[in-house]
């Protein structure tokens, strides 16, 4: 998983979502300033829905961290943490090849929820 380039995407290079949901379709227009310039058609649990998202590959309207958009790389699979005082999600930032690797680096179990494999 590599961080969303907007110039490498519209030069052809492929994205997901960082929860894996494929993106089967986009259009890209900034003539009119919009602030979330990208439209993208997302394929998740065999449905497709249309997104927006900004330049850097945040969605319009959702703070789920599985819906940033990223660059397309081989499997992996991450921690994912809640911190329910704030109500807050993160990811963790490292990859491991396996859910038991992922889960012997575990950095915080106060808040772990799981481990997810993103199919990228």
């Amino acid at each position: 998983m590599k961080i969303f380039d907007l110039q490498k995407f519209l030069a052809g290079e492929p994205i997901t979502t960082i929860g894996g949901h494929k993106v089967v379709d986009f259009k890209y227009d900034n003539s009119n300033g919009d602030l979330f310039p990208l439209k993208v058609i997302l394929k998740r649990n065999g449905l497709t829905t249309q997104w927006q998202y900004n330049e850097i590959g945040h969605p319009l309207g959702s703070l789920d961290p599985l819906f940033i958009l990223c660059m397309a790389g081989p499997e992996c699979w991450i921690n994912v943490f809640y911190d329910k005082d704030r109500d807050m999600p993160w990811l963790g930032v490292n990859r491991y090849k396996t859910k038991e690797e992922a889960e012997e680096h575990i950095t915080d179990h106060k808040w772990y929820q799981t481990s997810i494999k993103l199919k990228i």
